[in-house]
């Protein structure tokens, strides 16, 4: 590492050269090694004169934008954004970096934030001229809104299947591969949630907590109440009546294998209670949205 600026720098533009090339034949695990090596010659150097700081930075975009490609192409979604979140640091708006955000955003189920980077990528675009990425953008926002609407169809049908009784629950799941048979109506989910309410003073607290009135209870409390009550009571009797082998709901709708399943299983009751207040006619209950999504990106 004992080299000159300008060593340096010609050692990483090589680097980079050559990992493109790869890229482009579809090596991508060749080429981000290559982006990789690049890039340990521009983060070592010495001391930098005013007049390096600006050769060195054009170089750390251009290694870093196509590190973002190289990682989203490897599945690295989390190493993508970081090194997008490095080209912005260096020039915040820049178009490419927030478009590379934004699909890995989209890639990690990630929505929300797919969404305001890739919109930002877009006003980004239109200030520079950028067409290409103009174009890049709408595609992805495209391909954004159909994963969002896949996801919540998705989720719509699981909860239905969990709540829904009768012959047509039964032909759904067969259907599908699993055992035939029916949920319990929402009725017999209800009665079920109220007397778990009734006989489990730890349930209460919960009770509460979705009211509003969680007091002084600090929430690892309640955390063990949901785990211990809702999770092993409630989901075990709707599954169990089911004659569920598949696990529920929760394992066919997550957006992430590492995600959280007593988040999910709380959310699949919820919405459960909520469908039978609509079934009712009856307004549904607030309750806090989000909570597997959280638990997903928590752990990303």
């Amino acid at each position: 590492w004992d080299l000159e600026f300008d060593q340096k720098i010609n050692f990483a533009r090589e680097r980079r050269e050559r990992g493109n090339r790869l890229f482009k034949r579809q090596y991508f695990r060749e080429a981000d090694e290559e982006y990789e090596q690049g890039l340990r010659y521009l983060i070592y150097m010495p001391q930098i004169e005013e007049n390096q700081k600006e050769p060195l930075e054009q170089e750390m975009v251009l290694m870093q934008l196509n590190l973002t490609a190289s990682k989203l192409r490897c599945g690295h979604e989390a190493s993508a954004i970081a090194h997008a979140e490095k080209v912005l640091g260096i020039s915040p708006e820049h178009p490419k970096a927030l478009y590379r955000l934004g699909q890995a955003h989209t890639q990690l189920g990630e929505y929300t934030k797919a969404t305001a980077a890739l919109e930002r990528a877009k006003v980004a675009g239109e200030v520079s001229s950028d067409k290409a990425v103009l174009v890049a953008v709408d595609k992805e926002l495209a391909r954004l809104k159909e994963r969002k609407e896949r996801h919540i169809r998705q989720r719509k049908a699981a909860y239905r299947r969990m709540v829904q009784g009768g012959a047509s629950a039964g032909h759904e799941d067969e259907a599908d591969g699993g055992k035939e048979g029916s949920y319990p109506t929402p009725k017999a989910i209800a009665e079920k949630v109220k007397e778990i309410m009734r006989s489990n003073p730890s349930a209460a607290i919960m009770a509460n907590m979705s009211n509003g009135k969680l007091g002084g209870w600090s929430w690892s409390v309640v955390a063990v109440a949901v785990i211990g009550v809702v999770v092993t009571g409630a989901l075990a009797y709707v599954r169990g009546a089911a004659g569920d082998s598949r696990g529920g709901p929760h394992q066919q709708c997550c957006c992430k294998p590492n995600c959280d399943p007593v988040a999910h299983g709380i959310q699949d009751l919820q919405m459960a209670v909520m469908m039978y207040g609509e079934v009712q006619g009856k307004p549904a209950a607030a309750h806090r949205p989000g909570t597997a999504a959280r638990a997903c990106a928590a752990k990303t």
